[in-house]
């Protein structure tokens, strides 16, 4: 996906560009990845700063580290990278504290799970609003099955779905 996304800034030519991957891009290959994408950007005509972020760092209720690349066309400069809005306050910098997941979900309306298991999952709201389909919700939180699936069940059928020549 990385090197798609190169080619569609090859044919955009784009002033600015912002790429997010894992994290564990910046290692990979012995960090030869990193170094042949940088190349790639500064070829294409690009100033590129690149660093790991922390969603955690920016009020997401998540500890996820991504690698992030901020692309520029050249003449001008780097951009910086992006100062963190929350985290431990250190008296130098005036920062949020991190959010946590009920920080994040307060507020929301309580939902309850259908138990009927002849019709798919429905959400209803506590206060009896809802039959399954969610008007004027911001997002929706997902509603357990009776059956989770997993990655080795996902990867089970497609390698029988592969066997028979399906797919």
């Amino acid at each position: 996906m990385v090197y798609e996304f190169l080619r569609f800034v090859e044919e955009t030519e784009p002033t600015y560009f912002i790429m997010e991957n894992v994290s564990g891009l910046k290692g990979a290959a012995n960090g030869d990845l990193l170094r042949d994408i940088l190349a790639r950007m500064d070829k294409l005509g690009y100033n590129v700063n690149h660093g790991i972020l922390s969603a955690a760092d920016f009020g997401a209720a998540q500890l996820r580290r991504r690698i992030f690349f901020i692309g520029v066309r050249k003449p001008f400069p780097k951009v910086p990278m992006p100062e963190p809005t929350h985290g431990q306050a250190d008296g130098f910098l005036q920062v949020k504290p991190h959010t946590g997941v009920g920080e994040a979900f307060a507020g929301l309306p309580k939902i309850l799970e259908s138990r009927n298991s002849n019709s798919p999952p429905a959400t209803i709201f506590a206060n009896g609003e809802g039959n399954g389909a969610l008007q004027d919700a911001a997002f929706v939180l997902p509603v357990r099955t009776s059956r989770q699936v997993s990655y080795k069940d996902e990867k089970r059928k497609t390698s029988r779905v592969k066997k028979r020549g399906l797919r």
